[in-house]
């Protein structure tokens, strides 16, 4: 009888646990907004937000800024949800020409978001930001048991020293600052926050994503896929 009751116990924190991470992710990714200002919607229709050219300043833009499509993205390096739309981009045929807007929005909760934002920006002072992204991406779930100087190596950073050093300092990043502010101004909600020219979608358009750059290429209001 007490071997049953010590797996029944068992049984029932290990559920507890699993509803409460289940819990945490629902409350990163669909809390309230912090702000009103910018025209964000709080349903799940896409709305267009009028001022979204003066978020160019706010992060990295990686592409041509006269493509035909600007994806702006709030996110977090270590979001599984951001990963998931990086693939979807990753994918788009050739046939859509667009550039990113990255701007980072590291969330409190996860542990190496902030750290793998700073060194995402210390690639960048050597030219492999988009790099550094992608190795990060593509190898997430060794975020913490393997170090960015590893992701650099494998990002195809040339000073591996210059990165280390940047990596390890604990100054603010004015451009991670500035991501935050501008996340909490205009109210986003979770990463990642997707704006295609101009359309904020509140759910990300991972498998639609085509299909709505399709619809603006042809003048067609976007609509929210998923």
């Amino acid at each position: 009888m007490k071997r049953v009751f010590e797996i029944s116990s068992t049984a029932i924190l290990v559920c507890a646990a699993v509803l409460v991470a289940a819990a945490s992710i629902h409350r990163e990714f669909f809390r309230e907004p912090t702000g009103t200002g910018g025209g964000l919607p709080v349903n799940n229709d896409p709305v267009y937000v009028d001022e979204w050219r003066d978020m160019l300043a706010a992060g990295n833009l990686l592409g041509d800024p006269g493509s035909e499509f600007i994806i702006i993205e709030f996110a977090d390096l270590e979001c599984p949800f951001c990963r998931r739309f990086h693939e979807a981009m990753s994918t788009l045929p050739a046939e859509y020409d667009f550039a990113l807007l990255f701007i980072h929005y590291p969330i409190p909760s996860h542990r190496f978001a902030m750290p793998a934002a700073r060194a995402a920006e210390c690639a960048g002072k050597q030219g492999r930001f988009a790099e550094f992204v992608d190795a990060v991406y593509s190898a997430q779930d060794q975020t913490g048991l393997i170090t960015w100087s590893d992701f650099a190596d494998q990002a195809g950073v040339p000073d591996a020293v210059s990165f280390s050093q940047c990596a390890q300092d604990d100054a603010p990043l004015a451009i991670v600052d500035a991501g935050r502010a501008l996340g909490e101004r205009v109210g986003v909600r979770g990463t990642p926050t997707v704006i295609i020219n101009g359309w904020r979608f509140p759910v990300p358009p991972y498998e639609s994503l085509a299909d709505i750059l399709a619809d603006m290429r042809d003048n067609v209001a976007p609509y929210d896929g998923e």
